[in-house]
């Protein structure tokens, strides 16, 4: 047996396994503004079907849980706990696209935008 065919299923294998955790991974590049101006903007990698949560101050902790819908879509499940206010959205966003929400505060004085784009 030659060296090629010994280190063809090797790379063969080596190749799946790296799409396959590539696939798994799932980053996504947040932006949070109040009132207009921009407070926070991680970005974050998380395993399909785990939660991550972004804690910012003066605003409050947003978790989310994002999934593969099919390879060229996420679907991300929220957990807003802003300024007095719980939410739960649902985002569908593509590659290109960006997903957004808007909401007040309980008093109404604040506005809050969560905007969110998959960064492959």
């Amino acid at each position: 047996m030659t060296i090629g065919r010994c280190l063809l299923p090797a790379l063969v294998l080596f190749n799946t396994m790296s799409l396959v955790a590539a696939q798994t991974t799932i980053r996504l590049d947040f932006e949070v503004y109040r009132n207009g101006v921009l407070v926070g903007n991680p970005e974050m990698s998380v395993r399909a079907g785990t939660a991550g949560r972004l804690e910012i101050a003066g605003v409050g902790r947003i978790a989310f849980t994002p999934t593969f819908r099919d390879a060229d879509s996420v679907s991300i499940a929220f957990d807003i706990n802003v300024s007095g206010r719980h939410l739960d959205p649902v985002m569908v966003i593509g590659r290109n696209d960006r997903g957004s929400a808007n909401w007040s505060s309980t008093t109404g004085q604040d506005v809050f935008k969560l905007t969110v784009n998959w960064a492959p």
